[in-house]
């Protein structure tokens, strides 16, 4: 029926998706696999663009294949068939230019340390795996010099100094990274020591083990290296419990850093009432403009957060100020606010945004349903499928525009 259903689609490239009744299948049965193989990958190899959900039965089929559409590709194995499969994708991936892997991919055996000698690396413009120590990450930008959008699930191993990386790396197409701290330690600014990013436009950080949003490192030249590598971004997506762990700090010091700013996101941030308390003293008090260019403003609420921004005074005044003349007639979209909750806090929070909009506020609520999934998955999908308003193909001009 498979077979049947692409003939019928003619030439179109072919997304495809190996997954069951309930998600991706680890062990999908060698017959099922053979089946795949011989009436799907092995017949439209040309087509094929998208490749999710790779089995080790199904690995071993393809290894004779050569899918020469194929640009983007997720694996769904473990560390003992990793390596064998990375090394074989010039072979059967040539054209291969998006890559997914949810495992360490420098944690293999000896016998395989040449890897990033393969050309897939340098044509690969996104990348999304797991990496572990500061030396390793240098060692993958080092191999991917095109990337155009990064995902990192990082986590700390032993103290930077410890794990030097002395060149200089410039990566001048980079325009996304996001990086995702999966050990209970905060982000070290020392990762932006040797990274030159000219073309950043979005960055993402966040923690579903550490709670409170802050650096480890109080140099002053890992903070200025590390602002001077990112002050440029447009967009700003921050996900944490806390953003106000040091009284003062996340308004009055780290977002003066960001001129350009059009969008800021939070996500799941229990402390929003200070959020609003600081980021409205610091617009009336402070020296320099506050995010003069914010255009949108993304709060993705847990339902078990108590905060009623319609009856906040510091919310209101902040969206208020923010679309006054001062500030919407400098830029052609004018500002609003974008509150994401799940479908069971509904109840909660329409009422709240119905009460702010009869008072003209630009305030808007967006519903997740069911299938959209977990807090990590809800926050890469609404940021992944473009949904902000922001447009992330402003990126060929935004180095350029940050410095007029």
């Amino acid at each position: 029926m498979i077979d049947k259903w692409l003939e019928r689609a003619g030439t179109q490239l072919i997304y495809l998706c190996v997954q069951g009744a309930h998600g991706p299948i680890p062990n999908l049965p060698r017959q099922a696999c053979l089946q795949l193989q011989i009436n799907v990958l092995r017949k439209y190899s040309g087509r094929i663009y998208h490749l999710e959900g790779v089995t080790p039965h199904l690995l071993q089929e393809m290894s004779g294949s050569r899918l020469r559409g194929l640009q983007c590709l997720i694996f769904d194995l473990d560390r003992s068939d990793l390596g064998n499969c990375l090394l074989n994708l010039p072979s059967f991936a040539p054209n291969l230019r998006r890559l997914a892997v949810d495992e360490k991919i420098t944690e293999l055996r000896p016998s395989q340390t040449s890897i990033f000698s393969l050309h897939t690396w340098n044509h690969l413009t996104h990348l999304t795996t797991r990496v572990s120590g500061y030396k390793k990450w240098m060692r993958i930008l080092e191999a991917c010099p095109n990337l155009q959008c990064a995902l990192f699930h990082y986590s700390h191993t032993v103290s930077l100094s410890e794990d030097a990386f002395s060149t200089l790396l410039n990566l001048p197409s980079l325009y996304t990274l996001t990086i995702v701290l999966v050990d209970p330690h905060p982000i070290n600014l020392q990762l932006f020591r040797h990274l030159e990013l000219p073309s950043l436009n979005t960055f993402r950080l966040g923690s579903f083990h550490q709670p409170s949003f802050t650096f480890n490192s109080e140099i002053e030249h890992d903070l200025h290296l590390a602002y001077q590598q990112i002050s440029g971004i447009r967009c700003l997506s921050l996900f944490f419990d806390s953003l106000m762990s040091r009284l003062n700090w996340f308004a009055g010091e780290f977002l003066p850093n960001f001129l350009y700013i059009e969008e800021l996101d939070i996500q799941d941030c229990f402390d929003l009432a200070m959020f609003f308390f600081e980021l409205n003293q610091f617009q009336k008090y402070g020296q320099v403009p506050s995010l003069p260019r914010l255009q949108v403003l993304s709060l993705d609420i847990r339902q078990d957060c108590e905060f009623d921004f319609s009856s906040n005074g510091d919310f209101v005044e902040f969206v208020q100020s923010r679309s006054s003349s001062e500030y919407s007639s400098a830029y052609y979209l004018p500002f609003q606010v974008v509150v994401y909750v799940n479908k069971d806090a509904t109840h909660v929070y329409a009422p709240m945004v119905e009460k702010v909009r009869s008072m003209n506020l630009p305030v808007y609520l967006t519903v997740w349903d069911e299938e959209t999934g977990h807090r990590g998955s809800r926050w890469k999908y609404r940021l992944d499928a473009g949904l902000s308003r922001v447009a992330v193909n402003n990126k060929s001009t935004a180095n350029a525009n940050q410095r007029n």
